[in-house]
């Protein structure tokens, strides 16, 4: 069992702070069993990965900016940052530190004499809630540490943009002021941040309840320990388009498809899944799937492909996160003959 109250904590640094606000039982992990997180898949590192090249590419829009390297002392950091923020030049990664807050900015640009500009960069296609409290708790600390910040923006991919020869980044990317719904913020991230090194001192794992929260904004990695008291095979979360009715049946003591009562209300494909599994016997409906196949006209194709969607497009003529096949499969069924195509 850990013992935080014996030792010093570290710093709260801004994803510490989102994990915060999605759950508390997450946070908690976060400083006391680390070793229970499994490590990044190459799909999630392929979206880490993009992100780095869309933040550098937002900073060629500041040109004669300093970059600092990133210390894993958050203190030295703050000292590099404060150092280079003396030259007014703009500032990528400037880390800095506030009480028990530590944050790194993504663009920090002077502005007037003595202000900043606080520009966050995402790899999405606009603002989302909770982008909002990402930066609010950027400019609580860098206020903290003594920085005067003008106004906030959130700098995301313009999914309009056509490539044409080379990437312009002036098209690519759109900003949107939001230091408003940062202000708004700010009152209460104080008593967030309090709460939230409340939560990480305790012995014992908080209790927290599986809920929407699980997958809002991101997808927990501690599923595989948070719903693991389920049934492992027809729990209600496997309900057809089901997963608000699978919260109520959860909040009523249902675990099983097999236990939810017939007066429940349900859409018709779910009871016919539900009596189905009560049952243990499939629901065909051979009437309609004659109906249908009886529409169908020798030659039979059946074309399978992969794409890609990047956030930067990679081609002449096509946007950011359009579908681009890069392979694909191609089988013809002719009567009884068979053949196939692959590309």
């Amino acid at each position: 069992m850990a013992k935080m109250k014996n030792r010093t904590l570290p710093l709260l640094s801004k994803s510490k702070y989102m994990s915060g606000l999605q759950c508390l039982k997450l946070l908690w992990y976060e400083y006391n069993r680390k070793e229970d997180f499994s490590e990044v898949d190459a799909a999630a590192q392929a979206i880490m990965d993009q992100g780095q090249v869309v933040g550098e590419l937002a900073q060629t829009l500041f040109p004669g900016g300093i970059t600092l390297q990133r210390d894993p002392a958050p203190d030295k950091q703050a000292e590099k940052s404060l150092e280079a923020a003396k030259f007014r030049k703009p500032l990528f990664e400037a880390g800095f530190v506030y009480k028990q807050a530590y944050a790194l900015a993504d663009i920090l640009n002077p502005v007037a004499k003595d202000a900043w500009d606080l520009i966050e960069v995402k790899s999405s296609s606009g603002v989302k809630e909770e982008h909002y409290s990402d930066v609010a708790f950027q400019k609580y600390v860098y206020e903290g540490a003594g920085l005067k910040i003008r106004k906030c923006y959130l700098m995301y991919i313009n999914n309009q943009y056509v490539r044409k020869g080379e990437i312009e980044p002036k098209k690519l990317f759109a900003t949107e002021d939001v230091t408003k719904q940062c202000d708004d913020l700010m009152p209460e991230i104080e008593t967030n941040v309090a709460d939230m090194f409340e939560t990480i001192r305790k012995e014992d794992v908080p209790r927290v309840k599986i809920g929407p929260h699980c997958y809002n904004p991101h997808p927990c990695p501690l599923e595989y320990i948070c719903w693991d008291f389920l049934p492992p095979k027809d729990d209600i979360f496997c309900l057809y388009s089901g997963t608000k009715k699978a919260y109520e049946l959860l909040e009523r003591g249902v675990l099983r498809l097999t236990d939810i009562k017939a007066d429940v209300n349900l859409s018709d494909k779910q009871n016919i899944q539900v009596i189905c599994h009560k049952n243990g016997t499939p629901h065909i409906d051979k009437k309609g799937i004659k109906d249908f196949l009886d529409t169908l006209e020798y030659p039979f194709y059946f074309l399978d492909f992969e794409t890609i969607n990047p956030a930067i497009p990679a081609y002449d003529n096509s946007r950011p996160f359009e579908a681009i096949p890069f392979q694909y499969s191609l089988y013809i069924v002719k009567n009884s003959l068979f053949e196939s195509l692959n590309g």
